[in-house]
């Protein structure tokens, strides 16, 4: 049960890695993108979140 709680662990962790780092690099990249992107600022986020878990996973293999 001690190794399940772990893994849940570094799960959430993990999560909350990605979540963090893709809001800051959507944050800083909205200073170099046109004041429109700001209105699209979900989806910077998004594709943020979703580099970040790539770089991850291609990481870990």
């Amino acid at each position: 049960m001690s190794n399940y709680n772990k893994n849940k662990s570094n799960w959430i962790n993990e999560l909350v890695n990605i979540v963090i780092g893709g809001s800051l690099i959507g944050l800083f990249s909205l200073f170099f993108l046109p004041p429109i992107a700001v209105k699209y600022w979900w989806l910077i986020w998004l594709i943020s979140s979703t580099g970040i878990l790539l770089w991850r996973v291609l990481r870990k293999r």
